[in-house]
């Protein structure tokens, strides 16, 4: 890896750069003369750009399932020469989920988890990726009843979930809002959870 966008941070030694991850110009990654160029989306039309340079490019959105996940990973393993590697990495990682799948069957228990997004409350239902992935270790998302139209990121209130008790809380907005085990003990009746 040339180069990463200004945004990325993983891994710890990943060549950081000012490249803006939200607005890039094409000569400005061309300059770094890349075999290929990786995106997670293509702002501006950077990909044509690109390609007209002769800069082999791809575009990885998001990925909404593991199967999307695993698709995305041996993609760029074909784009970058690696597509044996991809591979292995893949069935090392269906080989592990099996594992854990097999374990919890073992055990038998499954736990509940609300999952916030942010402190207005909107949580992730099990058929998103998120929840897919929390799905392989036995968990259900307390938002699925809540999500009536399948949208995947259904809104809760307060008394929802306090009504719901899950057994697991994750935060996700603990930079975005300041959010911790702390301030969630502190909303009235949170403290009440099980």
């Amino acid at each position: 890896v040339t180069a990463v966008d200004s945004q990325s941070n993983f891994p710890d030694d990943a060549p950081l750069t000012d490249l803006s991850a939200f607005s890039p110009s094409v000569e400005a990654l061309a300059a770094f003369d890349p075999d290929l160029v990786v995106m997670s989306f293509d702002p501006g039309d950077i990909e044509s750009g690109l390609t007209a340079l002769g800069i082999p490019v791809i575009v990885q959105f998001s990925a909404l399932s593991l199967d999307d996940a695993y698709a995305q990973i041996e993609a760029l393993g074909a784009a970058s020469g690696l597509g044996g590697a991809a591979t292995e990495i893949v069935g090392e990682m269906q080989s592990t989920i099996k594992e854990l799948r097999e374990e919890l069957e073992e055990i038998g228990q499954e736990f509940t988890y609300y999952h916030e997004l942010d402190d207005t409350f909107y949580s992730v239902t099990s058929s998103t990726f998120v929840g897919e992935l929390y799905s392989v270790v036995g968990l259900t998302s307390i938002a699925d009843p809540a999500d009536a139209e399948g949208f995947g990121f259904p809104q809760l209130s307060q008394e929802f979930i306090l009504d719901a008790d899950p057994d697991l809380i994750f935060l996700a907005d603990t930079k975005c809002c300041g959010q911790s085990a702390a301030t969630v003990g502190d909303r009235p009746g949170w403290d009440q959870l099980t």
